[in-house]
């Protein structure tokens, strides 16, 4: 058949049902999909990329009675059909067109489980490429399996070495080793009786320093004895009383100062060298107690247990005693003395 018979056909009978399945029949899906996408035709409640050739043909049909443009290419795609004779075709159609609904319905039915099988094809398709992904992804997990399988073989060949070695060190024989521990025994007792003699040398040397010292030590003595001969009897008695003091101090325990806050806002008054010379008593009184002649400690009038000593020509300080503890309360000049016990005595 002609296009331009297939036209006049698509006019005569646009509004028969046999028309439709005629053109699901004889024009293939993608076809029916490519003309619908090509011309803009579409319906509610499905796409035309997955619409089947049963919901596309009454569409186009019915679209082609109205568009000549669309009814040419309809007519033009089935004239492209080569089924035979022109008459053979004319009278296949008209046939076709004239079949009653029973012939109408096999014909649907048999589009359908068409569209069923392509519909299974494609199914199978997915599947078939899902299950080709996986099995990539499969090979993908085996090949990092295998380059961890190699480090680790890797790491295993170094251990294997190292454990040869280690072996193969074990197996020296026994007079090789025993050779080996008789020469290390030997350079430690050569160090050792080196080290001996260094010390006996210089056990040597320090018995030869006391002799000398214990001969210069009775050469002073002798000579002190001379010089004591030579002093008069009262500085002799003066000397061996100041040596009896310097004994009973070493046998005493040493002071203890504690510092109020007064005492140490008056020592900050005063100039640098004094307060070096305050400091240099208070030692004298830590080391060598309150004894001393020339720290003049004395108890003061109207003072209770306040005490005083004499610190250079013009300082005084003023503590409290208790036990072996100096509680130190002030120090000041001689011309602050009453100043000083007004407050302490208030």
């Amino acid at each position: 058949m002609s296009a331009e018979a297939w036209n006049s056909l698509i006019l005569e009978c646009a509004d028969s049902n046999s028309l439709s399945t005629l053109l699901a029949v004889l024009l293939d899906l993608p076809t029916l999909r490519r003309i619908a996408i090509a011309k803009g035709i579409g319906a509610k409640g499905f796409r035309v990329e997955k619409a089947s050739a049963q919901r596309l043909a009454p569409l186009l049909v019915k679209e082609a009675a109205k568009h000549e443009g669309l009814r040419g290419e309809l007519a033009a795609a089935l004239a492209q059909l080569q089924v035979g004779s022109q008459t053979q075709e004319q009278e296949s159609v008209k046939s076709v067109l004239a079949v009653d609904p029973v012939q109408v319905k096999a014909l649907e039915l048999r589009l359908g489980k068409a569209e069923k099988k392509s519909l299974r094809e494609a199914a199978s398709a997915r599947k078939a490429r899902e299950s080709l992904q996986k099995s990539l992804e499969d090979l993908e997990a085996l090949a990092r399996s295998e380059a961890d399988l190699r480090r680790q073989l890797s790491q295993l060949s170094r251990d294997c070495e190292e454990l040869r070695a280690r072996v193969q060190e074990s197996r020296e024989p026994a007079a090789e080793r025993q050779e080996k521990r008789a020469a290390q025994a030997h350079r430690e007792r050569v160090r050792l009786e080196e080290r001996v003699e260094d010390l006996e040398q210089l056990d040597r040397a320090h018995r030869l320093d006391e002799a000398d010292f214990l001969s210069r030590i009775r050469e002073l003595e002798s000579l002190v004895q001379e010089l004591d001969a030579l002093l008069p009897r009262g500085k002799k008695e003066r000397i061996k009383q100041f040596r009896k003091s310097q004994v009973e101090r070493k046998d005493t325990p040493g002071l203890v100062l504690l510092y109020s806050r007064e005492f140490l806002d008056a020592l900050e008054r005063i100039t640098e060298s004094d307060q070096h010379r305050i400091h240099v008593t208070l030692a004298q009184v830590v080391l060598g107690g309150l004894d001393q002649h020339g720290l003049r400690v004395k108890s003061l009038k109207g003072g209770g247990e306040l005490l005083s000593l004499r610190s250079g020509l013009h300082y005084r300080v003023y503590f409290t005693r208790s036990g072996d503890r100096l509680y130190l309360h002030h120090v000041g000049t001689r011309e602050e003395q009453d100043t000083f016990l007004k407050k302490w005595r208030g």
